[in-house]
């Protein structure tokens, strides 16, 4: 008799703690399920404190996850198409105008022509470096680059491009300052920050970069005079094809992938890259690099 009545309310428990154990597992296989379906938006939001709850939990969060790169493969597809478009339309148009006898094909036309083709080659090539950074293809060459040297260079070059824009580019840099690098992508990080202030500053205005050194790192700051960029913009300033809504973006002067190639870089020199509020009155982006890399990145 007790044997039997031991084995009953063992029975019974067995199928309470199999109920309790059961239903979670097939909530999340149903969840699963959805998600093999290509169904996003379901929220299962259990409020178990075990395991199970955990399970849960990831369920919810892998969901919420894959909507969200869904989203935003949807928004790079679509903005890629648009900056794509807006060219080849321009180009087409003029073309077209040209074959009608509406325009003369003179020399103000090629080189309105030939400004469209650079643009649209930028852009692709922009896509490309971008795409090859993702999917950690771009080529690094690291050795040891005199940054102050290299920084001089570059904004000598590109000082008088400034003065036609009616900008002040100045520099505040130490004689020497080596560290581990690849010389050619440094150049392209600093050429595209010091683009993105000579496009987007106001003129007149000034555009200042400096270079500060600590024992085992360094930091780049570019710093522009207004227009400024909101808080919540600067967050998303190195996003690719990010585009502020304010005063800075009334000028298209490129599709939004400059920065973010920045970023690529910049993390590629396992360093970072953040925009603040330029005391300026513009923005200021802050480069900080170490002076040696981790022997594993390399």
């Amino acid at each position: 008799v007790i044997f039997a009545i031991a084995l009953v309310l063992a029975l019974a428990l067995a199928l309470v703690l199999a109920r309790r154990v059961l239903a979670p597992l097939l909530t999340a296989l149903g969840a699963r399920g959805r998600l093999v379906a290509g169904e996003f938006g379901g929220q299962i939001e259990s409020q178990r404190r075990d395991e199970l709850g955990e399970l849960i939990r990831d369920v919810d969060r892998l969901s919420v996850t894959l909507a969200e790169n869904r989203d935003a493969r949807q928004r790079w597809i679509a903005d890629i198409s648009h900056e794509l478009r807006t060219p080849l339309a321009l180009l087409r148009g003029e073309l077209e105008a040209i074959a009608d006898g509406v325009r003369t094909f003179d020399d103000a036309q090629l080189a309105s022509l030939q400004a469209e083709v650079s643009r649209l080659t930028k852009l692709v090539d922009d896509l490309y470096h971008l795409s090859l950074a993702d999917l950690g293809g771009l080529r690094y060459e690291f050795s040891e680059v005199a940054l102050a040297a290299l920084l001089a260079l570059l904004c000598s070059e590109q000082r008088h491009r400034f003065e036609d824009r009616g900008l002040h580019l100045t520099t505040e840099l130490p004689s020497v300052c080596l560290l581990e690098a690849d010389p050619q992508r440094l150049g392209q990080l600093f050429l595209n920050l010091l683009e993105n202030s000579r496009a987007y500053t106001d003129a007149p205005g000034e555009v200042h970069l400096s270079l500060l050194t600590e024992d085992d790192a360094v930091t780049v700051l570019v710093d522009d005079s207004a227009p400024g960029v909101s808080e919540t913009a600067r967050t998303q300033l190195f996003d690719p094809l990010f585009r502020t809504d304010t005063s800075r973006n009334r000028r298209a002067a490129g599709a939004g992938l400059g920065l973010a190639i920045c970023r690529a870089v910049v993390e590629a020199h396992q360093g970072s890259i953040e925009a603040h509020k330029g005391p300026r009155g513009g923005l200021r982006s802050a480069v900080k690099l170490p002076r040696k890399l981790r022997p594993d990145s390399r």
